[in-house]
């Protein structure tokens, strides 16, 4: 029996292992111990995935980040603004829940970006990438959907981010974010 439980656990560990390799490469090509960070092949995926859809010349954010020249010449900023999880700004805990359209990096992600940073930002092969097109409108998430609350309530202006629940007295044919 202990033998058999044994077999169980090493497949279950194995399928872990499986799957965790999988979604690492579904973020790009991770590097070797023995190989540097480059951005072409690790770093591009990632904030193409997780910030560019923002940070371009249509997007909200003050700055593009979507070729290697910008990302590079900001990759102090962007080293820490990752560790430090401002940004990509997604409160939500994703180890609680998962919703559409969320935008956050994980632990592997960060370090990645830590250390192609402490290694120099270095390129890799730019010519290889698809040049980046950003979105045509500013609103990435569609048409925005207006709704007025039956009465008003005051939020101090003392520069700190809060999140309200509040329930609107309206019905969505679906969920929305």
């Amino acid at each position: 029996m202990f033998y058999q439980l044994r077999i169980y656990i090493g497949l279950g560990l194995a399928c872990l292992s499986f799957f965790f390799v999988m979604a690492c490469n579904q973020q790009g090509k991770l590097p070797k111990e023995n190989e540097p960070v480059l951005f072409a092949e690790h770093i591009a995926p990632i904030i193409r995935k997780n910030c560019s859809k923002c940070h371009n010349e249509t997007g909200g954010a003050p700055f593009n980040l979507y070729n290697y020249e910008d990302i590079a010449s900001k990759g102090k900023l962007v080293a820490y603004v990752t560790e430090n999880r401002i940004m990509p700004p997604w409160p939500a805990d994703p180890n609680y829940a998962h919703f559409a359209n969320e935008t956050y990096l994980s632990d592997a992600e960060i370090a990645l970006i830590q250390r192609w940073v402490k290694e120099g930002t270095l390129p890799g092969d730019t010519s290889a990438l698809e040049p980046y097109t950003p979105p045509a409108k500013k609103e990435f998430l569609g048409e925005p959907k207006i709704i007025r609350i039956p009465k008003p309530f005051p939020i101090g202006g003392d520069n700190t981010d809060r999140f309200y629940v509040v329930k609107f007295p309206i019905e969505l044919g679906a969920d929305t974010f």
